[in-house]
């Protein structure tokens, strides 16, 4: 008979996971992603709460509302890091164009 441990494994270890592409997460992966603070997004971006919650109420930055508190899936806030990162890049690219 298995524990609670390796039930839990069983049920969130995936054998080809390090082979599947990245973005292409199973309903268990998101079942187990980490929820993060308005504080902890704070630390991670290095920016004042004022900031992370304008960002919320101008629906500009993925997050998730439980019963009046905000949360933000970890992977959903490294996808958004990563495209500022190539809108940025993109814009820079607009610009250099017009010169």
């Amino acid at each position: 008979m298995k524990s609670g441990i390796d039930k839990l494994t069983d049920t969130y270890y995936h054998p080809d996971e390090e082979t599947r592409p990245e973005g292409n997460r199973t309903l268990t992966e998101e079942k187990y992603d980490n929820l993060l603070t308005v504080q902890e997004v704070c630390e991670l971006l290095n920016v004042r709460k004022n900031y992370v919650y304008w960002l919320t109420h101008r629906k500009k930055i993925p997050h998730i509302k439980l019963q009046g508190h905000l949360r933000f899936r970890q992977s959903a806030i490294d996808e958004w890091i990563r495209m500022q990162e190539i809108r940025n890049a993109d814009t820079e690219e607009k610009i250099q164009d017009r010169n």
